[in-house]
């Protein structure tokens, strides 16, 4: 029988960041004139909002940055109202009454907001935490958007207006859309307006370690020192999260300010920056597995210990049947750590299932490894079932991961790396890549979905043969290659095994460097298959329309007839 032949199309994926807007049911009261130190009149209005507790991708620090920033803008007399958690239905309460107290007391306004955030056909939306997003369609409906805030401020005409968004967080909202974008849009600053970005359009804010995000952590402390103009205050905060991030994480402000504004003149309250806690959490995904801090007995799966001194402890998680997780934590002055233990069952299920004889199609006998003109490697993968999907305890585990059993009846070849730079331009004659520096090895970047397909019918002319994407199903179980972990290597993934922003690995990982860029293809180990990079480096477009996935066991799945995004793994 005739082989299909599978390759790899490597792609990067701007993912969106969702804003959750935390409000409870309390109206806006109206506001008193005050004096403000500034060039412009007495009123001050903030309405503030810290979204951290999503149910499928939750957060360290945004309730604790709005309760700090609701403090500190009351010490440099503003009238505030806060708002922590909060469901669609009280977030658009508040940014309702909001903008009534607006229209009544002019002067300035203020709106912080911190949690998740989303682009959508570059309009902005703040994710309350009770959205239940399965779909592009559903953030529109799910959601609140951005500009109706500015519309809001707009409406009431005041002098001045200042809109804070610390809601570029990372989250996993975007495995619903794996064709998404990273970040939040450029919005327009109405005239005598402030917009103040985290980070830049279409980039990744960071959380933080400790008790603030990075940005509103400087930006708390600026804001309180005397005499510097808000532009002055944002250049400041720019430069600090910049150092502290390594450049990872800049800034970036739209204005259209005519007068100078400071939050603090010479007479103004200097605030203190919020006092750090220092205090270790650890949770299990198995809830009666026992914990052990320093050999001490502290809880079954789930611990906090409130405040404690800094130094090292060792973290010990058992249960019986399970695999023991033992490993030491430096634990500093003013850090709040919390550890995410994924315990492993001693035996486990394996993955792939081989086919019965009798159910195994009549084949040629395939080559191991074939070659075309181009020097383009493929690898037989052959027959076989796994399950798709992740349980529904694994870290990082999406409500459209539902584990279920696929078999596929026809082996197949896949090409043993990403298409690169080189194999790219000898079939295009062009090179989209943002990292040709990295040479003809490194892996071609930026093509769409629709650019993968020109690719191939010009291949397929070139050399005469059927390639075509890998779909979904295909692509996993390739990658997964007969393991049950979350990777393929085994429950975690070092740098030394992929190349990914090793600030954030799975929960419970350690942590590793960050490359900043691409690196030659199987600069790595492959995994048993014979596959590199299928972890890592780039993204790489599947087949298939994105669809969920199915309830029950399927054989030889292609996904949906139809849809508005493509998938990409990896």
């Amino acid at each position: 029988m005739k082989q299909r032949i599978i390759f790899l199309m490597s792609v990067f994926c701007f993912l969106f960041f969702m804003l959750s807007l935390s409000v409870h049911a309390e109206d806006a009261r109206s506001m008193k004139r005050k004096k403000t130190g500034s060039g412009y009149s007495e009123s001050k209005t903030a309405l503030v909002i810290g979204n951290a507790d999503y149910e499928s991708s939750p957060l360290r620090n945004p309730v604790n940055d709005a309760r700090d920033m609701a403090n500190t803008l009351k010490s440099l007399g503003f009238e505030v109202v806060c708002k922590e958690n909060a469901d669609k239905k009280a977030m658009e309460e508040a940014i309702r009454n909001f903008g009534k107290t607006l229209q009544n007391n002019k002067g300035i306004g203020l709106f912080y907001y911190a949690g998740h955030g989303m682009q959508i056909n570059g309009s902005n939306y703040l994710i309350p935490t009770d959205a239940k997003i399965e779909s592009e369609s559903d953030v529109r409906y799910e959601s609140v958007d951005a500009g109706r805030v500015l519309g809001k401020m707009e409406d009431a005409g005041n002098e001045l207006n200042i809109v804070i968004l610390d809601a570029c967080r990372n989250n996993t909202f975007a495995r619903s859309f794996r064709n998404a974008e990273k970040g939040l849009a450029k919005m327009d600053a109405p005239k005598g307006s402030l917009l103040a970005y985290a980070t830049a359009p279409d980039k990744v804010a960071a959380d933080g370690d400790g008790r603030n995000g990075v940005y509103t952590k400087y930006l708390m402390r600026y804001m309180t020192m005397p005499n510097l103009k808000i532009e002055d205050v944002l250049k400041r905060v720019r430069a600090d999260v910049a150092e502290e991030t390594g450049d990872r994480q800049i800034p970036w402000e739209s204005s259209s300010l005519i007068g100078d504004f400071y939050f603090a003149d010479s007479g103004g309250a200097a605030v203190t920056e919020p006092a750090e806690e220092t205090s270790l959490s650890v949770s299990v995904n198995v809830p009666d597995a026992e914990i052990q801090i320093n050999g001490k007995k502290v809880g079954t799966g789930e611990f906090s210990s409130g405040p404690v001194q800094a130094g090292r402890y060792r973290i010990k998680v058992s249960r019986e049947g399970y695999e023991i997780y033992e490993k030491p934590l430096d634990l500093k002055k003013g850090k709040t750590e919390r550890v995410s233990v994924y315990l492993e069952k001693k035996t486990e299920k394996p993955v792939i299932e081989p086919l019965k004889p009798e159910e195994t199609p009549e084949e040629d006998s395939p080559k191991k490894r074939i070659s075309n003109s181009l020097g383009m490697e493929f690898v037989y993968i052959p027959p076989g079932s796994f399950m798709m999907g992740s349980p529904e305890n694994e870290p990082g585990h999406d409500s459209d991961e539902n584990q279920h059993k696929v078999t596929l009846t026809k082996g197949f070849y896949m090409q043993t790396t990403e298409v690169t730079q080189g194999q790219w331009k000898a079939v295009t004659g062009n090179n989209p890549s943002y990292f040709k520096n990295c040479g003809d090895d490194c892996p071609v970047e930026q093509v769409s979905w629709d650019d993968a397909q020109e690719f191939i019918k010009k291949l397929n002319r070139k050399e005469g043969k059927n390639y075509r994407l890998p779909t979904e199903a295909e692509w996993e179980y390739a990658a997964r290659a007969g393991t049950a972990t979350p990777f393929a290597f085994g429950k975690c993934l070092s740098t030394d095994q992929a190349n990914y922003d090793g600030n954030y690995p799975l929960s419970g990982c350690s942590k590793g460097k960050y490359r900043k860029k691409t690196v030659p293809a199987a600069s790595f180990a492959p995994n048993t298959y014979g596959l590199y990079d299928m972890h890592g480096n780039v993204w790489e477009w599947c087949q298939d329309w994105y669809g969920g996935y199915a309830s029950g066991s399927v054989t030889d799945p292609i996904g949906p007839s139809s849809g508005s995004n493509r998938v990409n793994r990896g």
